[in-house]
């Protein structure tokens, strides 16, 4: 008995490093032979493994959570095997999809009969949007220069020039792409009726993090933020009716406020236009299996190459589609984006079906803005994003009927 209760600390104190050290995978290594890994990638296997030794010594069957995880996960060996294997590929396969799928099944499984265990744990997340907002800030004030990669890179001394900050990552709206759902997650756990110590930390944690959001000055990080607020406005309405009523009209008018920006954005922003438009060439070369894992930019410079204007100044930020939905695609093909949708319904059915009063409407506020800045930017494709995404439906798999299947089957 103490063995398991043993376990069970070690994997949670697993778990808690692996949310307090999300930007962590800034910290690239050799391992063994070619092998890159980072110190989020490890402290997420040792956080597998715990689990799984725990699960074993319990005697209890594993949750394999929701099967459209698994089609991603297809997705992938079917993009290695139709567009070839590299070593960027196989670095993207393993950090960017196995391992952030492995991080959300042991989180069904450790926490899948502790559900208010879980929401507590979320509360950790204000360590490192704290830090990476309080480093954003810092960054501001000149007390805080650039990393090394960063400042051999030109384009972060544009952002600086443009009064735009990054903090330790590799743009202004990588940053927001961190801020903004890690933010929504983080306010699950708090408890707002019940002031004191823990609550005013918090309070100025969100503060320092909206303030680091508005120095990025990304567009995309401030539509993702009203778009999660507007759903957590959800919670103050009450009966079904004028829940259905304000969704339409919250949708209706979100719809031609999303239009209006995006016609601003293609019409005033000709790269982000350019590389939509090479995006849609490459997707129908081969919609089937998409064009591979990491190969991108090599891609989009072959059909770009009667373009030198493009090939001059646009190349370098065509390093991803600057879309959540197209990059799937062009990664992982057909599959691909079929097993994002599937993830995305799974994910709103299970957080329309829970009932712990106000806590799903932050839950899908962090997803919602994941999607509405993903129809901007790539908000998937890196190692900590990816993480957050499988945080973010792990939790709407505990909230919903994800809860109830484990507690049937523990």
């Amino acid at each position: 008995m103490k063995n398991k209760l043993n376990l069970r600390s070690f994997s949670f104190a697993a778990y808690s490093l692996v949310l307090i050290f999300l930007p962590a995978y800034i910290f690239r290594f050799t391992l063994i032979g070619s092998i890159r890994t980072n110190p989020l990638e490890l402290l997420i296997l040792i956080f597998f493994f715990l689990v799984l030794i725990l699960k074993l010594s319990q005697k209890k069957s594993w949750n394999w959570g929701s099967p459209w995880a698994y089609l991603v996960v297809f997705a992938a060996v079917l993009s290695l095997i139709a567009n070839g294997t590299s070593t960027v590929s196989l670095g993207i396969a393993k950090g960017w999809i196995v391992i952030p799928i492995m991080f959300y099944l042991s989180i069904i499984n450790l926490f899948g009969q502790d559900r208010e265990g879980f929401i507590k744990s979320l509360r950790l997340l204000f360590v490192p949007l704290f830090l990476i907002s309080l480093w954003a800030i810092l960054q501001r004030l000149g007390l805080i220069a650039p990393m090394l990669y960063q400042s051999t890179d030109s384009s972060f001394a544009q952002y600086i020039s443009e009064q735009r900050f990054f903090g330790p990552f590799e743009s202004p709206n990588y940053l927001t792409m961190f801020i903004v759902p890690v933010l929504l997650l983080a306010a699950v756990s708090v408890n707002w009726r019940k002031f004191n110590f823990l609550l005013f930390v918090q309070i100025v944690s969100i503060l320092i993090a909206i303030t680091a959001l508005v120095l990025s000055k990304s567009s995309g990080g401030l539509i993702a933020l009203f778009s999660g607020l507007v759903v957590v406005s959800f919670s103050f309405i009450r009966g079904k009716f004028l829940k259905w009523t304000a969704l339409g009209v919250i949708s209706a008018i979100a719809i031609f406020f999303l239009t209006q920006i995006a016609d601003s954005l293609l019409t005033t922003q000709t790269v982000r236009t350019e590389i939509y438009r090479y995006s849609f060439q490459l997707i129908n070369s081969d919609y089937l299996f998409g064009i591979g894992m990491g190969d991108f930019q090599d891609k989009v410079a072959v059909v770009a190459l009667n373009n030198p204007s493009f090939t001059q100044f646009g190349l370098p930020y065509a390093i991803h589609p600057h879309n959540l939905f197209l990059a799937f695609w062009l990664n992982l093909g057909l599959v691909g984006i079929i097993a994002l949708f599937g993830l995305i319904i799974s994910f709103f059915v299970n957080t329309w079906r829970a009932s712990v009063g106000n806590t799903k409407y932050f839950v899908a506020a962090a997803m919602s803005a994941i999607l509405i800045h993903g129809l901007f930017d790539t908000t998937y494709f890196k190692n900590d994003l990816s993480v957050i995404f499988w945080l973010v439906f792990a939790s709407a798999f505990l909230l919903g009927k994800g809860s109830q299947n484990n507690e049937k089957s523990s």
